[in-house]
């Protein structure tokens, strides 16, 4: 079987017959590739960490935080992300991934997103800060008397 092998000549890409398969890699060590990763960032912030429901190929990488959501899958498709605050807010969009091939001295197929970063632009109720500032019934009603 004839492959060809890459070499650098002068500064000009020679072609040469034999050798093992693809560009001459010697001394390259190849890992596993990665597949990409999605966030889903709250705008206000930190909020309350919301509960997280996910049809389609995808997974939540990691717990989903007061901050953002990180969803990775290992098949190409479109997911469905739904979160849902205590407040009773909720988000949801679709998230695709597509699958590519690498080639070259370390190939294989990666999964990765079309998009990286969603933001979702969470009302104040559901923020932190705007919940802990926020007056009990009875500061209010204190208020109100005086």
């Amino acid at each position: 079987m004839l492959v060809a092998r890459c070499a650098a000549t002068l500064g000009l890409l020679v072609v040469l017959v034999g050798g093992a398969g693809g560009c001459d890699c010697s001394g390259v060590k190849c890992g596993a590739l990665a597949n990409g990763v999605t966030n889903i960032v709250l705008s206000c912030g930190t909020t309350e960490s919301p509960a997280v429901r996910i049809t389609g190929p995808c997974s939540v990488l990691g717990p989903a935080t007061a901050q953002s959501v990180a969803v990775t899958s290992n098949t190409a498709g479109t997911c469905h992300v739904e979160l849902t605050f205590g407040t009773g807010f909720t988000y949801s969009t679709d998230v695709t991934f597509v699958s590519s091939t690498q080639t070259g001295c370390c190939p294989g197929t990666n999964v990765s997103p079309t998009q990286t970063t969603f933001t979702v632009n969470s009302p104040s109720t559901t923020c932190v800060d705007a919940v802990a500032d926020a007056p009990s019934d009875a500061q209010a009603d204190a208020g109100a008397d005086g």
